[in-house]
């Protein structure tokens, strides 16, 4: 029986092409993500941690095999595909008796480890020259999904070395972008639902496939440094350029203005299109932020505020262009609304619009 972490990742693969590799990798991204916000507002401990990975790992190799053995011989893989994908279609119950045991046990218990290992050693035996055959062809077909494996790998022990350096903090963090789901009455959620949530998340995003275009080049931000003295040049924690956006000291609030042009504003007039801005903490601390979208006097996306912890992260929102949205705007960014220093790395922002 496939686990919960394995049943969530296919139900969000029947929100795209699961056939694509890069859709997969997507989603094994976003539940990975998923895991490390998880871990940091539950203050997990590193075996925990561990856990959480190796039975992440576990599900991905067992899906990826599924893919490769179905490339390999599609017609002997068809049914097996199909089983998987209705048992992963059935809602998972949590058990609300043990909220915390949960979150921290991913993993599949005993008895169905004991009979997914024995499934394994019964399927080994001795090579016939079908399958010498088949492996053959397994090896050249499977080379895309077992890249994207090894990237996800590296991409976890990324992760583990960030979170190893870097303080862990356990507050939680209440703002309009959080609307996760709750599996308890504290509010505490479990992994498969953490990464069913983001990756489902993710899924809905990547399959419309918006076409991206970068708000600022790179020149421009070097500009908004030599402008502004709310603008300065920065180092990320990975030695990535970034600019340092900090709160200005004015009655008028702690905003920092960044222009939107003539030229994007009339290319997106009247459309409502996905931002995407590109963000970090500079020292591992929380920094929380609001963001707002101006046009004249007006918001055109509301007053929306995130959380972030990490060197480097990417947030999502919806914008309205106004028609008459020609001779430019400017995003405002409030770095000075949380608890920490009213100071952010800021990376980068890009637009599209949905095909």
């Amino acid at each position: 029986m496939p686990s919960a972490i394995e049943q969530s990742l296919r139900r969000a693969f029947t929100k795209g092409n699961a056939q694509d590799p890069d859709f997969r990798l997507q989603i094994y991204e976003a539940a990975e993500r998923a895991l490390l916000r998880l871990e940091a507002d539950q203050d997990t401990s590193e075996d925990v941690k561990d856990e959480h990975r190796r039975a992440l790992i576990a599900a991905i190799e067992h899906i990826e095999a599924e893919f490769a053995k179905a490339e390999a011989d599609p017609e002997a893989a068809d049914g097996a595909i199909d089983e998987d994908h209705l048992r992963a279609a059935e809602p998972i119950v949590s058990d609300q008796s043990d909220p915390a045991s949960n979150a921290a046990s991913p993993s599949l218990d005993p008895d169905e480890a004991a009979a997914h290992e024995q499934a394994i050693r019964t399927a080994e035996g001795e090579p016939t020259p079908q399958d010498a055959a088949r492996s053959e062809r397994l090896s050249k077909l499977s080379r895309k999904a077992v890249g994207a494996i090894i990237l996800l790998l590296f991409l976890f022990l990324i992760g583990a070395a960030v979170w190893i350096v870097m303080p862990l903090f356990s507050s939680p963090v209440a703002d309009g972008a959080s609307g996760a789901k709750q599996s308890d009455a504290e509010g505490r959620m479990s992994v498969a639902e953490a990464i069913r949530e983001n990756a489902g998340t993710t899924a809905s995003i990547t399959s419309s496939q918006p076409h991206w275009i970068n708000v600022y080049s790179p020149d421009a931000l070097a500009q908004f440094a030599t402008s502004d003295d709310a603008i300065a040049a920065a180092k990320s924690p990975n030695g990535e350029d970034a600019l340092m956006l900090t709160s200005p000291e004015t009655s008028g609030g702690g905003e920092v203005e960044l222009p939107i042009s003539g030229e994007i504003a009339r290319r997106f007039a009247g459309k409502t299109v996905e931002g995407e801005i590109v963000v970090g903490s500079p020292d591992g601390k929380p920094r929380s932020f609001t963001l707002r979208c101006l046009f004249g006097a007006d918001t055109v996306c509301g007053r929306q505020r995130f959380t972030t912890r990490l060197p480097e992260e990417n947030f999502l929102f919806r914008l309205a262009f106004p028609p008459e949205a020609v001779a430019g705007g400017q995003i405002a960014v409030d770095p000075s609304v949380g608890d920490g220093e009213p100071n952010l790395l800021f990376y980068g922002l890009r637009l599209g619009q949905s095909s």
